[in-house]
This record gives structure tokens, sequence and C-alpha cells, in this order.
């Protein structure tokens, strides 16, 4: 690992002996993860026998924290989310923000069905709704959202972005890519760009910017250059 890599410190858990959860095994994913996100291990945290609903009784788990909060690393990276618990979400949250706050970052092989289950125990209501925007001289009906957590938690409700949801992400993704290229863009470079194989759908897209003054067509096919 180069030297301007960012330190870490990895954790390995594991309850049986079973082989998939190996300390090994965990060592492994975890030295490939830090390899690929520009981390290098500077410690290694095992707790080995333990289980991962009573995080009081594990002794390195414990170290582990309380080092955080001296930051003396910048990220906690595991083979997966469960070898850092297996608490009810309410529980692993604490853990969660104890990191948070000391700014050490956690990153774990992803988990979609895990996954699935912490956002049903955690968020009570997404709401969408529609409002009127703009984007340069283009008016439009942007769809808006808001999250809704459980009560338990007491987190005020968060607006999710108009980029999230709506078209000014795409629109202004493609006045840059039209900046930045020395050359005209095609249709077939924004059909990639939304990952559409429709030209209609790139043709509305070009036809906003457009009409927005984003955008200059140069000849009949020509392409795009943009508008300084």
């Amino acid at each position: 690992m180069i030297a301007t890599s960012k330190p870490a410190v990895g954790y390995i858990r594991m309850s049986t002996d079973k082989q998939e959860d190996s300390p090994a095994r965990q060592r492994r994913d975890i030295e490939a993860m830090a390899e690929r996100n520009g981390y290098r291990i500077t410690t290694w945290y095992e707790d080995h026998g333990l289980t991962g609903t009573e995080s009081a009784n594990r002794p390195e788990f414990r170290r582990l924290l309380a080092n955080a909060k001296n930051r003396r690393f910048e990220a906690v990276l595991l083979s997966e989310q469960s070898r850092m618990s297996r608490e009810d979400v309410f529980d692993a949250m604490q853990h969660w923000k104890q990191l948070r706050d000391a700014g050490v970052k956690n990153l774990a092989k992803p988990d979609q069905a895990k996954l699935a289950v912490a956002i049903r125990q955690t968020i009570a209501s997404i709401t969408l709704g529609i409002h009127d925007a703009k984007c340069g001289k283009i008016s439009y009906r942007e769809i808006t959202g808001t999250l809704e957590f459980h009560p338990a938690f007491g987190i005020d409700p968060i607006e999710i972005p108009d980029d999230v949801l709506g078209q000014r992400r795409i629109w202004r993704e493609i006045g840059e890519l039209a900046r930045r290229s020395k050359q005209p863009i095609h249709l077939a470079d924004v059909c990639e760009m939304i990952e559409s194989p429709d030209p209609s759908h790139a043709c509305y897209h070009m036809r906003r910017e457009q009409e927005a003054g984003l955008v200059r067509k140069v000849g009949h096919q020509g392409g795009w250059l943009a508008i300084d």
C-alpha cells in the first residue's frame, strides 16, 4: 500500500468454528477492501468465540470504540456488517453513532438482505411530491421527497434532494459533458450517460438543454456544443 493511503483498522469477530467465518477469510476480505478504497490497516482487533449480540462482553470491540474516540484511525473495515454487531438495529445504531461522532467511517461488504431489514426498521415513511422548478430557462415539474424515521431515533424528517429524484442531475451532467468535451457530443454519448438504449430519451434531454440555452446544435447531424 502506498504511503499516502489513509490509516484504518480491521475488526474480526468469530463466534463459531465455521470455516466461512474464519479469521483468515475475514482478514483477506478486509485487506482486499483496504486496497480498493485506499486504506492501510494499522491495527487488527479480533474477538474469537464471542457472539455479536453482546457487545459489552467483547473486549477488543470495546477497545476499538475507545481508540476511535481518540481519532487514531479514519475507518473501521469489516468483512461484513454483522461482524460488528448482531444486535437489533437500535442497539447497533449506537455503535455506528459513536464512530460517526469520532469521524470514523464504517466500511463493510454490502449485505442487501440485511440492509433491507435495517431500512424497514429505521424509516417510517417515504413521501413523494411534485413542485415547480427551473434549470436555466427551463420551467418544469420536479419530483421531491421526504424521509421520516421511526420516533425512537429522534431524527427530524430529511428532504430528499431534487437531484436524486428529478431531471436536474441529468441536465447538469449533460451540460458538464458538453463543456469538458473538445468535440460535439452526440445522441450515443447521451444514451450512454443516461443508461438508456432509446435515442428518443436522449433527444428529449438535448431539446431541453437547447431550450435552456446550455448547448447549441452543430449542423443537422453534427451534435451539440456547450454555450459559454
